[in-house]
């Protein structure tokens, strides 16, 4: 799952954000109620492969 298009502009890969963007993007992850199914159809399919 991707970071907004306006947390990625505003981070711009600017080395000194990182600490800021990884906070925001994590409050982004876990306010949004698609993560948990996004993360289990992952698990399935790492099952699946190993």
């Amino acid at each position: 799952m991707a970071p907004t298009n306006e947390l990625r502009k505003t981070f711009g890969h600017d080395p000194q954000k990182f600490s800021w963007f990884k906070n925001e993007y994590k409050k982004e992850l876990d306010n949004n109620d698609k993560t948990q199914a996004f993360v289990n159809q992952i698990a399935e399919w790492l099952k699946k492969i190993t």
